[in-house]
């Protein structure tokens, strides 16, 4: 076991059969207010970030790491990201300082440590992070051990493993895979991402969806209920709008989309932040061209100017061409210009060419902010994860 000021590298390699499951949690006051607009308030400095894996050991392995948790279950440890293991290419020699490998989109940051690992959890070796390049990890020291080529290199977070962990024998000298989760000492903050579109002076959610992942939408009112349990009831509509809540999940296939998605996740700081979220579905089907100056579109007849005219959350909407160009629009106006077709004035012109062949989708987006202040990240190996995130919409004058 390796020491690195006191500290304890845990050195037990995941077991990947299952996720690598990592948890980031912020904290937000939610102030609802009687017409259905709320007030917001950050209570954490940054978020709170546990890991939860699968182990599964036998032998001298399970006997090292039982004896290792009795004596220092509840010590801090120097924790591996398994997300961001990287493999050293050539064999680095004892005395080494400097690890090549690629460090891009993965947390080797100066003045933090790593761990050099190899297949046995007995050899194991701490070291500081003394700077950072696209191809190298700079120690503040060098290496006191020879590694093949092949090891890991692993950056490493302090945490603390959660009170009480539970080892499933097997055999008499085997464990089943069991759950370790640490809570990592450290608030996590991120770089938020500065590089969104903006419509109306908010940030517009870019990242779409995958419908394999259950893309849905639920319609909520925020009913009250006068009711004596005699006679008639009376029920008020308190707020006359729907809360719609939208859930989506992502796959994420290499560390720079999963560094893209961490960026998001770092704006928004949980329920604290506002996006427009499109429905990504097709709600409206254009009729007639337009170009970049149109301030009008004639779509098919869905029933706008009859219920949703003025909407907040039906009143601003998103258009992607077939050639990938999008364009955003705030609806003004909409009248009924025949039992087929509506007209809707814009606030501004579209600012796009565009054919109704060449219209992928016209989609309705709402101002809205996540539901939970945790976000939860499965690592499926060390490239491939998945996520996912409920948007809830809000009455707002923007």
């Amino acid at each position: 076991m390796a020491f690195e000021s006191g500290v304890l590298s845990w050195a037990w390699l995941p077991d990947w059969a299952s996720p690598v499951l990592e948890r980031l949690e912020w904290k937000t006051d939610v102030l609802p207010l009687a017409d259905g607009s709320e007030q917001r308030i950050d209570l954490r400095l940054g978020a709170r970030r546990s890991y939860e894996f699968s182990v599964g050991v036998d032998g001298v392995a399970r006997r090292y790491l039982e004896a290792a948790l009795w004596d220092a279950g509840a010590k801090v440890w120097a924790l591996p990201l398994w997300h961001d293991t990287r493999h050293l290419a050539a064999p680095l020699p004892i005395g080494s300082g400097a690890v090549a490998v690629d460090t891009a989109h993965a947390e080797f940051t100066a003045g933090t440590s790593a761990v050099l690992l190899g297949e046995d959890p007995r050899r194991s070796e701490s070291v500081m992070v003394d700077d950072v390049t696209p191809t190298h990890v700079l120690l503040a020291g060098v290496t006191t051990m020879a590694w093949p080529a092949g090891t890991r290199i692993i950056p490493t977070r302090p945490a603390r493993l959660e009170g009480s962990h539970k080892a499933t024998r097997f055999t008499g000298d085997a464990n089943r895979p069991a759950r370790f989760r640490f809570e990592f000492m450290d608030p996590w903050d991120g770089t938020p991402e500065d590089a969104l579109p903006t419509h109306r002076g908010a940030p517009v959610l870019e990242l779409r969806p995958e419908w394999g992942r259950g893309l849905s939408l639920d319609l909520a009112r925020e009913l009250e209920q006068l009711d004596a349990l005699v006679g008639k009831w009376a029920t008020t509509d308190r707020t006359g709008l729907p809360v719609a809540s939208q859930a989506m999940g992502w796959t994420f296939p290499d560390r720079a989309s999963l560094s893209a998605y961490r960026r998001l996740l770092a704006l928004q700081r949980g329920r604290l932040r506002a996006l427009w979220v499109p429905t990504w579905t097709r709600d409206l089907e254009l009729l007639a061209s337009v170009s970049t100056a149109s301030t009008t579109m004639t779509v098919a007849w869905a029933g706008y100017a009859l219920h949703l005219k003025g909407e907040p959350g039906r009143r601003d909407i998103r258009v992607e061409l077939r050639s990938g160009a999008v364009a955003y629009a705030r609806i003004t106006d909409a009248v009924e210009v025949s039992t087929e077709a509506e007209q809707l004035t814009l606030a501004a012109p579209l600012g796009l060419n565009a054919t109704p062949a060449q219209v992928a989708a016209i989609s309705f987006m709402a101002l809205c902010r996540q539901n939970a202040d945790a976000a939860e990240i499965s690592h499926w190996t060390g490239e491939a994860s998945l996520a996912s995130a409920t948007y809830r919409s809000f009455r707002n004058d923007v």
